[in-house]
Order: C-alpha cells, then structure tokens, then sequence
C-alpha cells in the first residue's frame, strides 16, 4: 500500500508498506525540501506509538536510516537492529 505522508498539512512526501501482524515498511520518500527537518524521524516515533515493532525493508540511503533510528533509539526509549543478511532495520520498543 501506498500512504502519503502529511506534515503542517503539506503532502511531504510518501512511504509504501505491508502489514500482516506487523508493520513492513518498503520505502520512505521525503521530497528534497522537506528534507532535514526531522520529518522522518517524527514520522517513525508516530509510527512507533501505533505499532510494536517496524521493519524498514530495501531502504536505498541506508547511512541516512542509520542516523534517523540513533536519534529515536538515543532518547525514546526504543532499540534497534540490523539484519545482517538483508539490511532490513528493525526498530522496537526497548521494554519488548
């Protein structure tokens, strides 16, 4: 499925996902200048409120991935792993 993503009622970008028990995320697109303003980061705490556990599939700028998930995991009480084999990030709930 494809979900837009809405920030101050801007249509900001879009992230494409599967959810069969749980939340697989595929793609995370911002556009370019919504880029850097913590966007992302917000959008996947969101996320992390209504879910236990994400997992963000095939990401293409995966150094960028990797510094967004240490801001959540650094202050929100949340952890982070990364599948060795495909990449795949996962983020959870520290106390799951």
């Amino acid at each position: 499925m494809i979900e837009d993503i809405i920030y101050s009622g801007k249509n900001v970008g879009y992230y494409t996902f599967r959810n069969g028990g749980k939340l697989l995320i595929d793609d995370i697109q911002i556009e370019p200048a919504f880029q850097g303003q913590g966007i992302c980061t917000q959008f996947l705490l969101d996320l992390l409120e209504l879910h236990d556990k994400i997992t963000l599939k095939n990401i293409k700028n995966h150094k960028a991935f990797e510094r967004i998930i240490e801001k959540i995991t650094s202050t929100n009480g949340y952890s982070a792993s990364v599948n060795p084999l495909s990449k795949d990030i996962i983020v959870y709930h520290a106390n799951s």
